[in-house]
């Protein structure tokens, strides 16, 4: 056992005064409470031996004093001593107590020790059990943790789960580090990480999952919404024709129908929840991972994008599939527009949505090619061009570019033309070779009011043709109705399929132009030329001239029919080839007329049996006989085969006929081989025959004067004896013998010099003189 250590020394003398104060104790009674803290102090300063000598030292000064007092005063001396044997009594009892409590304190001291020792154990243990738990609950918050961390992930909590694994990583699992399981986990904490990163990526998967699933529904909502606003549209632009000049999605069609913004992702028929994907972005950038995701959501979203093209499509009217197509298409690429205009700036470029949207379009453009490539059908066609238009004009208002859709329309419009032309062409094909080149008639109002509403006429021949009786004959063949409602019809299909067309207006026009004019031309015109080809008789062409006549001012008619139908802004007057191709047709029909009465006239003519060298002429007036037949002949032709013939046709026959035998009498029959002489007589016998035929013709009308004008400005140098002005004048032959040729007139004067050399010496001064005129005239020509 340790030695106690020592207390200070007490002082003795102290320890005796406060002794003393016990004096007034008896011997009988002993107050030992008051003793024990001397004795304990006495004690522990080990100072017992020396209190008990002080104590006796004491007690000799007492006794000495007690003697003193008891010298003075034996009775108080006795007194004092037995007080002093009874203190001393006390005093031996005391000190046999105080030996008795200091055996007692020993025994109490070594128990005390003991147990402090087992204090001081106890409490090394237990700090070791504090030490032990806390380091266990450090432990257990870091395996709570970790539990708490897949709870998080399980629960899609993410973002707390990386956050609780960098405070794993950087506090907690410091803390424990010299643990194995510490290291262990420390080691795993980028598998963690990774567990969240696919767990994020799986949900984003699955949400992915659901947007294929939700944009066709997205996509037809847009869709719908698309079409009531162009019906909307459409029924504004025809109240006020100013906003017929703009198109849906324009700028005033925005303004004028101050559309209020649908959200075609969250509504109440289809709502996305586009927090997984966010929460993925986020998950991905504090991770640093960003290109990754991106990466992979563009191979992802190419992937659905492929799916959707790859499925089998039908255009058949009774099942047609291509429209579902549209409608996850725009679905597809909303949900892109959206997750492009909300998602954190540089998660999806601008140009990798470009690149998929012109992928996209290729791909439908080539699946309508294909689909379409061997029908036939108009309404397909018709159906297909409506909805790739709404579907145009849908994403149009999300900026996506529509070129190559735009170019699409433009295709199936020249398709649907070519299907518009073949159909087209086969009933004008029908209606020409029905035709019979005779006038239609009608047997009623009704029919007239039939014919009337489609076919194109001058002004006033609609009331003209409703005031005569029926059965009523029509100027023009049954073909020519046939055709115009053809062409209406055509006209309005064209329009109607390419209603709402934004751009390319120079392309329609030029397909609709195309397509009338291969109509007009090789069915129409064409088939014309052929019949009159065919058709030897004067009445069928003269019928033929009135169709084709007809048709010219359906041309015309035409042109401005499409001049209204057109937008306004296009401007323009559309010109139709077929109109020139008619007037083509009427040439060639008016010098058909023209060469078979060219060639009754030539008939006449060759009976004339013209004397050119007469010995005198016919009187003024005296005119051929046979000129007044042939008048009766053409009078009779135009009045009864050449009657159905419109005034100005009959006119320019009438022209025809009369500079035929003007060109025929001069070049014919005064300068033709069989003639080698004249004289003067038989030329004014020509000129009194002009004179009647001009009369006749300028009864007819104006302009038949200048019909004349070369063979009589020819014979008048030769009349009027002004060959030598002729030849020499300039301004005499520029002005008044304009129409005389140089050769036609020294033929004649060639002729004359004949006749006078003919004629023997007494003429020869004549000849001669003949001669050096045709000489100068002659030289004329060498110029």
């Amino acid at each position: 056992m340790a030695p106690r250590p020592r207390r200070p020394l007490v002082s003795l003398e102290a320890q005796l005064q406060q002794l003393t104060l016990f004096s007034d104790l008896d011997a009988e009674g002993e107050n030992l409470e008051q003793l024990g803290p001397i004795i304990k102090s006495l004690d522990e300063a080990r100072q017992q031996d020396a209190f008990l000598r002080h104590l006796k030292a004491f007690v000799r000064q007492k006794d000495d004093e007690i003697e003193t007092v008891c010298n003075a005063n034996h009775q108080d001396f006795v007194s004092a001593v037995d007080k002093l044997l009874r203190v001393r009594s006390g005093t031996v009892s005391l000190k046999h107590r105080i030996g008795e409590l200091n055996e007692d304190v020993q025994a109490g001291g070594q128990s005390l020790g003991n147990k402090k020792k087992q204090l001081l154990e106890t409490r090394r243990v237990g700090q070791n059990v504090d030490e032990a738990i806390e380091t266990i609950q450090a432990c257990l918050r870091v395996l709570d943790l970790a539990n708490r961390i897949d709870s998080l992930i399980q629960a899609r909590k993410y973002y707390s789960a990386l956050r609780s694994l960098e405070e794993l990583e950087t506090i907690h699992l410091k803390a424990v580090l010299h643990h194995e399981f510490a290291k262990h986990m420390m080691e795993s904490i980028p598998q963690m990480r990774e567990q969240v990163r696919q767990a994020v990526t799986r949900e984003m998967k699955e949400w992915l999952y659901e947007v294929r699933e939700k944009s066709r529904t997205v996509g037809r909502l847009a869709l719908d919404a698309m079409e009531a606003r162009q019906k909307r549209w459409r029924i504004k632009s025809q109240r006020d024709a100013m906003l017929s000049l703009a198109k849906v999605n324009s700028a005033i069609e925005l303004v004028v129908n101050e559309r209020v913004e649908y959200n075609f992702v969250e509504n109440e028929h289809v709502k996305i929840d586009f927090k997984p994907l966010y929460q993925c972005i986020h998950i991905y950038d504090i991770m640093d991972m960003r290109e990754q995701l991106q990466a992979n959501y563009q191979e992802d979203r190419r992937a659905q994008a492929n799916l959707l093209l790859s499925q089998g499509l039908s255009f058949h009217p009774s099942n047609p599939t291509f429209p579902a197509l549209l409608e996850e298409v725009v679905g597809f690429f909303i949900v892109e527009h959206h997750v492009l205009q909300t998602s954190p700036p540089g998660f999806r470029a601008d140009q990798e949505v470009d690149d998929l949207w012109d992928n996209m379009c290729e791909r439908v453009v080539d699946i309508v090619s294909v689909g379409l490539r061997d029908c036939k059908d108009t309404k397909v066609y018709v159906s297909t061009k409506a909805a790739v238009q709404t579907f145009i004009q849908t994403l149009e208002g999300y900026s996506f570019t529509v070129a190559k859709l735009n170019a699409l329309l433009l295709t199936l419009f020249e398709r649907y033309a070519q299907l518009l032309r073949d159909r087209f062409s086969a009933d004008f094909q029908q209606a020409m070779r029905e035709t019979e080149h005779q006038p239609m008639v009608v047997n009623n109002a009704d029919e007239l009011t039939k014919v009337l509403n489609v076919c194109w006429l001058k002004p006033g021949d609609a009331d003209s043709l409703r005031s005569q009786g029926f059965p009523l004959s029509l100027p023009f063949s049954q073909t020519y109705p046939l055709c115009c409602m053809d062409i209406r019809n055509l006209v309005d299909q064209y329009y109607t399929f390419s209603d709402g067309f934004s751009q390319h207006h120079r392309d329609i026009d030029d397909i609709l132009k195309k397509s009338l004019d291969e109509l007009l031309i090789q069915q129409v015109s064409n088939g014309i030329r052929s019949s009159l080809e065919k058709t030897p008789n004067l009445s069928q062409i003269a019928q033929i001239v009135v169709n084709a006549e007809h048709f010219k001012l359906a041309c015309t008619e035409l042109e401005g029919l499409l001049a209204a139908l057109r937008a306004p802004h296009r401007g323009g007057k559309l010109r139709l080839d077929a109109s020139v191709h008619f007037a083509t047709t009427l040439s060639l029909a008016q010098q058909r007329i023209d060469s078979a009465l060219a060639s009754k006239l030539d008939q006449f003519i060759g009976l004339a049996e013209y004397d050119w060298t007469p010995a005198r002429s016919r009187e003024p007036g005296q005119h051929a006989a046979y000129l007044q037949d042939v008048l009766d002949w053409l009078t009779t032709m135009m009045d009864s085969v050449l009657i159905l013939l419109p005034r100005d046709v009959k006119m320019n026959a009438y022209r025809a006929a009369f500079r035929y035998m003007a060109d025929q009498l001069l070049n014919d029959q005064l300068l033709g081989r069989d003639e080698p002489m004249c004289n003067l007589k038989g030329l004014v016998n020509l000129d009194i025959d002009i004179v009647f035929l001009r009369r006749n013709a300028q009864g007819l009308g104006e302009g038949f004067a200048e019909v004349f004008e070369e063979v009589r400005q020819t014979l008048g140098v030769l009349l009027t004896d002004s060959v030598n002005e002729y030849a020499h004048n300039t301004t005499m032959r520029q002005t008044k013998y304009s129409k005389a040729q140089p050769l036609k007139v020294a033929g004649i004067l060639e002729r004359i010099a004949r006749y006078h050399s003919s004629r023997g010496p007494a003429e020869a001064e004549l000849a001669a003189r003949r001669s050096r005129e045709r000489d100068a005239v002659a030289r004329l020509i060498r110029r």
